[in-house]
């Protein structure tokens, strides 16, 4: 994550989730709050990971079930990025908890979220030492679907299912 934001900095946020209506609610959930930003929003996992190379937000609010990559794979990748941004987990099943706190999320969030709920995980955000947003124990040992690909200053998901054969230069 971006360094630490001092009081008066606004936390901007990406919002990614593969249902529309949640990722309304939440939008809803921030409307009046001027500390939070919300900069863009995502439908899966590959646009997720797109939009924070773009956009470069302090927070994900990150769904974990979303078909092609999940929020967990999401969050494997941006342990790739020099300032990560911090990750509160948001889902409608409690059985990821265990897997989002053993990768030292920020917070876990149910659904419905409610605004208290949310406020205080982006709280947490701000009290966080935000240096490891995503830790290293996120990156297990689980196979990914997606590998990333510098190219020119770009970087390219490819599914690795499409992979049939890597050749280096």
């Amino acid at each position: 994550m971006s360094p630490s934001p001092s009081p008066a900095k606004q936390l901007t946020l990406l919002i990614v989730d593969d249902e529309a209506p949640a990722r309304r609610r939440l939008r809803q959930l921030l409307e009046g709050h001027e500390r939070y930003q919300c900069v863009g929003e995502a439908a899966d996992g590959l646009e997720a990971v797109r939009k924070v190379d773009e956009l470069k937000p302090d927070v994900l609010l990150l769904d974990i079930r979303m078909p092609g990559m999940d929020g967990l794979e999401v969050a494997r990748h941006l342990q790739e990025l020099d300032q990560p941004p911090a990750v509160i987990f948001t889902t409608a099943f409690d059985e990821f908890a265990l897997q989002a706190f053993d990768a030292n999320a920020v917070h876990y969030l149910v659904k419905p979220i409610r605004e208290q709920k949310l406020l205080e995980a982006l709280q947490r955000v701000v009290q966080a030492d935000t240096t490891n947003a995503i830790p290293e124990s996120i990156t297990s040992n689980q196979p990914r679907s997606y590998f990333s690909i510098y190219k020119q200053g770009n970087r390219y998901l490819v599914e690795v299912d499409d992979v049939l054969y890597i050749q280096a230069e």
